[in-house]
């Protein structure tokens, strides 16, 4: 028996257990200092009672990394302009939060959602989309002031 060659197969073993190892240690360094929020928008009909379907315009935040994030802000963007609208959100009381501004962890998704009518009626008001263009953007502010913009198409 070769005692030379059994020392070379363990300490390539042993290298290569090594490298395994630094390489998964840098993923996981590189997970804790990346932040990645996850934002979901859709347009949803709910009916209650019998009466006529309501929609719901539903954002959904998930936390994809392991920062927690502060939602601090909602608002539309028209021209330059923001209009904040977190005011009119309902905040799904089974995600832990309960009003602004929430945190979203990487252990609970968070859900808010605004009646579509409470919507058109706010944009009537402020005189919002008067070219009544199809599609709408909503920034949502963080707490450390990055926007994350969306554009949702009514």
């Amino acid at each position: 028996m070769d005692w030379d060659a059994l020392s070379a197969v363990g300490t390539t073993a042993g290298s290569l257990i090594t490298a395994i190892t630094v390489i998964l240690a840098y993923k996981q360094y590189r997970l804790s200092v990346t932040s990645k929020l996850k934002i979901n928008i859709k347009i949803e009909q709910t009916v209650r009672n019998n009466e006529l379907p309501v929609d719901f315009i539903r954002f959904d935040f998930i936390n994809r990394g392991m920062i927690d994030f502060c939602i601090k802000e909602i608002a539309i963007k028209e021209n330059g302009r923001y209009y904040p609208i977190q005011s009119f959100f309902h905040i799904d009381p089974d995600s832990g939060a309960k009003k602004f501004p929430f945190t979203v962890t990487n252990k609970f998704s968070v859900s808010a959602s605004i009646s579509k009518f409470e919507l058109e009626h706010f944009m009537d008001i402020m005189e919002i989309n008067e070219k009544n263009t199809q599609k709408l953007q909503f920034v949502i502010t963080d707490g450390k002031g990055k926007e994350y913009k969306k554009r949702i198409l009514i």
